[in-house]
């Protein structure tokens, strides 16, 4: 009976987390040291990612040292250039989210200030970053 009941919890609890999105927490840098964030990861359809990055507590661009105009995300899986996800928009209550797709199953998330959102590359300015693996 035990046994049993063991199976059945190991199932339930393997069904009720096989459709949840798999969570990294960002870091922050002293850029920002308040902000928090976290990337979330899926799959679509055609076993892309599908990236969800999702901030709180982060500084609007013009309150930096020097003052910035953007956030701008990037991913990079190690070689090659970082490529621009997109920017990352910041509301008044200093939370932003950001979401695309890449065929990339390992990669570094960047978020940087940037003096545009124009960029075609990253700065030096890096406000969080991680290492995501789905």
């Amino acid at each position: 009976m035990k046994r049993r009941v063991f199976t059945v919890a190991v199932f339930v609890l393997l069904w009720a987390t096989a459709g949840c999105a798999n969570k990294t927490p960002l870091v922050s840098t002293p850029v920002v040291p308040a902000a928090v964030g976290e990337v979330k990861l899926s799959t679509d359809d055609n076993n892309n990612t599908k990236v969800k990055v999702e901030v709180k507590y982060l500084a609007p661009p013009s309150a930096l040292s020097p003052p910035r105009n953007a956030y701008v995300v990037w991913t990079w899986t190690g070689s090659g250039n970082p490529e621009k996800q997109g920017v990352l928009q910041i509301g008044d209550n200093r939370k932003g989210e950001i979401e695309f797709i890449t065929p990339a199953q390992n990669f570094d998330v960047i978020v940087t200030a940037e003096e545009s959102a124009d960029v075609r590359y990253p700065s030096s300015t890096i406000a969080m970053q991680t290492g995501v693996s789905r």
